[in-house]
């Protein structure tokens, strides 16, 4: 897939029932795709998730982001 340079790719890998350390690989996968620029979101959007739930997906987002 060829993404042009302005295109930010957002990949919705993070889930409720996986932990930051189990997510990193997926996204140290996503991250060698050459020139992309990359976010990280929830799977599947964060409505259909009880706040439990939601809570959980925010946290391991956030420890993705300092790692």
């Amino acid at each position: 897939m060829r993404l042009s340079e302005w295109t930010r790719f957002v990949a919705g890998l993070v889930h409720e029932h996986w932990t930051a350390g189990e997510t990193w690989p997926v996204l140290q996968h996503v991250e060698q795709a050459p020139s992309w620029r990359e976010d990280v979101a929830a799977a599947c959007d964060l409505v259909p998730r009880s706040c439990d739930e939601a809570v959980r997906v925010m946290r391991a987002t956030l420890a993705l982001c300092w790692d």
